[in-house]
């Protein structure tokens, strides 16, 4: 299965952003603790519908995924000034 995205660094980054655990986004996209770990590691590929759920949560929170990486620098210059 080819991925055009990279959604380890996806979710990791909207874990920071949502100020979230692995755990507590498990639970927010009504996965396993274990699933989010795989799909972190790369392990495990993750399913359409999952990826679905991923990027649902993260419009629903004002996480646009395609804008990703602006939004971390955003966050990093609020917290630690300028980056």
């Amino acid at each position: 299965m080819v991925r055009l995205i990279n959604l380890k660094k996806e979710i990791v980054a909207l874990e920071t952003l949502l100020n979230l655990t692995q755990s507590e986004l498990a639970k927010k996209l009504d996965v396993s603790f274990e699933t989010i770990n795989r799909w972190i590691s790369e392990k495990h590929d993750v399913e359409d519908y999952n990826i679905e759920k991923i990027y649902s949560f993260a419009f629903k929170n004002k996480v646009f995924l395609n804008r990703i990486f602006e939004q971390v620098i955003d966050l990093k210059r609020k917290l630690y000034g300028d980056v």
